[in-house]
């Protein structure tokens, strides 16, 4: 949420002065100090990589408890709950799927570009495999960031740090202008029928609280008075035109991130934009949203003031726009006000889980998160490489630390089924897309003709997440039940082992080694 401008960092160490350099700082606190652009004076201000502002942290200042052990341990307790056979289909597809698998900056900091030998369509049937549905992910992005070993760590990342806003806090940079250019787009004129509505009448039928919301949702998007929306789809506004006029709300709003998108299919950004596709039935399936808001007010120092705010106009958008349900069973809404469910690591993540486990081929999918975010130079995935991963922040960060993207992508997108389409809008600051797939754009990228493309992230690591995916067999619902049958069969009947045995750590890694999961250890 807040707004820090990343530094030019210098030439890139190697991998060993990168080591000794990240146990310099965790033990003596005194690496290179780091400069960041605040979104509030455009001044440059001074702290240092261990994540204090200059001169100490408040007192309060909350310290992340958890270490990389503690992140893999919480990441490990986490059960998906999918029926055997879905499981196993999924994981005999990715093994099918997982020779000559690309590297990138993310497997290797010092690769400038990523080196593959795939073709077009065996990049694309790869991503096929390892993400079944058709999911989008917009965010903003800082035009550069730091080098990785310039980042924070886990213990080190304070979200204080991160809490500065600009002068107009009607929102966060993504949240208020999507918002506001959705909205422009819906009251330009086109060939279609336009019906005129009064902005204090326009939900008179709803209850209250809805109203009160509404209206405050206008107002804050400047929509007063006699306003038109166009019923029509004849003249729609492009995924391509929705980034480059965000881009231009946000360079109004004092914002210094830029509008990026990241897909799991090679979108074509010249068609309409829409969180449904043209072919969605409501008879036969349904709109579901998952609605985050973090203010921290619990996080001395680190509180935000419009959190709330995004999610109530996000809520007022897709519910009144987009004809998404305000049914608790289709719309979950995560608020650390006091009154709803709040969202915490715990919540957030059996919210994940739960859409991943009820969405159904057909059905449609909306998560927004407003709140902090991160990068930090520890990925308990890849523990041997100096990675980073990307991260959001709970509201009980202070004791249990930060939700990964590896835990994202665990949770949500893995378990995801083929068929269901799925947008998300994380507003959130210095985390870049919080979840890279493999197809990116930036709304910097324009052609000189204009023309706007999505190409192959260079910061999506098939190898990374395949060793997410390696974890979903052990963390299953059913292989857990497994395991405790078998503990207990173990107990009575010793000599029977080898008879009970179902795969093991090994023998899933060697699976995958030899592109087959069902047939290995037979």
């Amino acid at each position: 949420m807040g707004n820090e401008m990343a530094k030019q960092s210098p030439a890139a160490p190697n991998k060993k002065v990168i080591s000794v350099k990240r146990n310099r700082i965790a033990a003596g606190n005194d690496g290179v100090p780091v400069v960041r652009k605040t979104g509030s004076d455009n001044t440059n201000a001074t702290a240092n990589t261990s994540g204090t502002q200059e001169g100490g942290a408040p007192e309060s200042a909350p310290k992340n408890a958890t270490s990389r052990v503690v992140s893999v341990r919480q990441e490990e307790q986490v059960s998906v709950n999918l029926p055997m056979t879905e499981l196993m289909g999924y994981l005999q597809s990715v093994a099918n799927n997982s020779s000559n698998l690309p590297m990138t900056r993310r497997d290797d900091p010092e690769l400038g570009r990523i080196v593959s030998t795939l073709s077009t369509e065996e990049y694309a049937k790869k991503c096929d495999a390892f993400i079944p549905s058709d999911f989008r992910i917009i965010a903003g992005s800082f035009i550069s960031y730091k080098k990785v070993w310039d980042l924070p760590t886990s213990e080190e990342y304070n979200p204080v740090d991160g809490v500065q806003e600009p002068g107009r806090s009607q929102g966060g940079a993504c949240t208020n202008s999507l918002l506001k250019t959705l909205y422009d787009a819906e009251n330009e004129p086109d060939d279609g029928d336009t019906v005129q509505y009064d902005a204090n009448n326009l939900f008179k039928d709803d209850d209250d609280a809805t109203v009160n919301t509404v209206v405050e949702s206008l107002a804050r998007h400047q929509l007063h008075g006699n306003f038109s929306f166009t019923m029509s789809t004849s003249l729609q506004m492009s995924w391509a035109q929705l980034l480059m006029k965000m881009k231009v709300e946000m360079e109004n709003s004092g914002y210094f991130q830029v509008p990026m998108i990241t897909s799991s299919r090679k979108l074509d950004l010249n068609q309409p934009f829409a969180i449904a596709p043209p072919d969605f039935d409501p008879s036969k399936n349904v709109k579901r949203a998952l609605l985050i808001g973090c203010n921290y007010d619990s996080l001395e120092g680190a509180q935000i003031k419009a959190s709330h705010d995004d999610v109530k106009s996000i809520q007022d958008y897709v519910v009144n726009i987009q004809g998404f349900s305000q049914n608790e069973d289709l719309m979950t809404v995560l608020i650390d006000d006091g009154e709803h469910l709040p969202p915490t690591y715990k919540n957030i993540t059996n919210a994940f889980l739960r859409l991943s486990e009820v969405s159904q081929a057909g059905d449609v999918v909306f998560v927004h998160f407003s709140g902090h975010g991160c990068r930090v130079l520890d990925a308990p995935i890849d523990a041997d490489v100096n990675s980073y991963d990307e991260a959001i922040v709970p509201c009980d960060f202070s004791t249990s630390g930060l939700l990964r993207d590896t835990l994202i992508f665990k949770t949500l997108i893995a378990p995801m089924k083929k068929g269901v389409t799925v947008t998300c809008v994380f507003d959130s600051c210095d985390t870049g897309i919080v979840v890279d797939l493999p197809y990116s754009w930036k709304a910097t990228n324009v052609g000189k003709d204009g023309s706007a493309k999505m190409t192959i992230n260079d910061d999506f690591s098939f190898v990374r997440f395949l060793k997410v995916i390696k974890t979903l067999y052990d963390s299953s619902t059913f292989t857990l039940l497994g395991k405790t049958v078998r503990g207990v069969l173990d107990e009575k009947s010793p000599t029977n082992v080898v008879n009970t045995r179902m795969y093991d750590e090994a023998t899933v890694d060697a699976s995958f080694d030899e592109g087959s999961f069902v047939t290995v250890g037979k």
